[in-house]
């Protein structure tokens, strides 16, 4: 079942690097060892062959100027060309689509998994190093890995992921998707020995997939806010950041956070559950405590990635 993935991963690279890919297709000379993947090389899953539409990692293609594909063959060669539907930098997913059809008949397209539980047997595919259409095996370490953002789900796992892994698919043992490979986490001390992988949950890929199909963007939202937990109090505080739409609305300082839309909101986990099914623009009220006092705030949620980008300049 899981080297059936084989005929649905691809290998991706931008067509303006210095070295060809295929370089790497063949068994590396004295001359060749020591040759690097070129930047920009990566892995991809086919999510829909009849519509072309394949999954990877935003860094992968980020900045490139065209993206090339090939495909799991022996015989065939052929660069296909693909365009970008959308990226979510903040899950570190992107979508492309092959743009020059047909694909050859052994192509085929991965299928969903719910996703592993700790423990569970899991399989990488890709390309590290160059050496393409590499298949590995490990195990899952943990579920919920949160490296970078509350937004971007990981999956511990220690089958091999190395550059030009990026973007592949970890499969369970029925050969199912249950995560992108993504992030290798080298040892502190430096000592070369065993690192963990981590990969993009399913949930979080399918989330930002769906959303990119729908509007050709997550449209993240954001409540443009500071959240603060307190494990003895076990209270959410949240404070208002300057120009945001909650204190242009009517929420001046901070509070305890208790309910949005009416529904539980005191934990990160409540929060983001209900963020999760909610567009930047779209309107949201605010239940808080001051003072023993509860308040509401009514106001529109904003836009994550914009709000991300203003920082990086203001």
């Amino acid at each position: 079942k899981v080297l059936e993935n084989l005929n649905a991963t691809v290998l991706i690279v931008a067509e303006n690097k210095k070295r060809d890919p295929l370089d790497f297709l063949v068994e590396p000379t004295k001359d060749s060892e020591k040759k690097k993947a070129p930047t920009g090389m990566g892995t991809g899953v086919i999510i829909s062959k009849s519509e072309g539409i394949i999954i990877t990692n935003h860094h992968v293609i980020d900045r490139s100027s065209k993206i090339i594909v090939y495909v799991y063959s022996k015989d065939d060669t052929t660069k296909y060309n693909a365009k970008i539907i959308g990226v979510d930098e903040i899950t570190d997913i992107a979508v492309l689509k092959i743009t020059d059809f047909p694909l050859p008949d052994n192509i085929t397209e991965v299928t969903w998994s719910n996703g592993p539980e700790i423990g569970h047997d899991v399989y990488t595919i890709g390309h590290p190093q160059g050496m393409a259409w590499t298949v590995a095996k490990g195990i899952v370490g943990h579920t919920e890995r949160y490296p970078a953002s509350p937004w971007q789900t990981m999956i511990q796992h220690d089958s091999l992921i190395m550059p030009g892994n990026s973007g592949g698919g970890l499969f369970d043992e029925s050969g199912h998707l249950v995560g992108i490979n993504t992030l290798l986490l080298e040892s502190r001390d430096k000592t070369n020995t065993q690192a963990w992988s981590l990969s993009v949950s399913i949930d979080d890929v399918r989330w930002s997939f769906s959303r990119i199909m729908k509007w050709g963007s997550p449209r993240r939202p954001a409540m443009n806010v500071a959240l603060e937990y307190n494990e003895d109090t076990k209270e959410l505080s949240v404070i208002p950041n300057k120009g945001s739409n909650a204190i242009k609305s009517c929420m001046k300082e901070e509070s305890i956070l208790l309910k949005v839309n009416n529904k539980d909101a005191s934990t990160y986990p409540k929060l983001f559950e209900i963020l999760k099914n909610k567009l930047d623009g779209d309107q949201v009220t605010m239940e808080t405590k001051l003072d023993n006092k509860v308040y509401t705030c009514t106001f529109n949620l904003e836009n994550w990635t914009v709000l991300s980008e203003k920082s990086k300049t203001d």
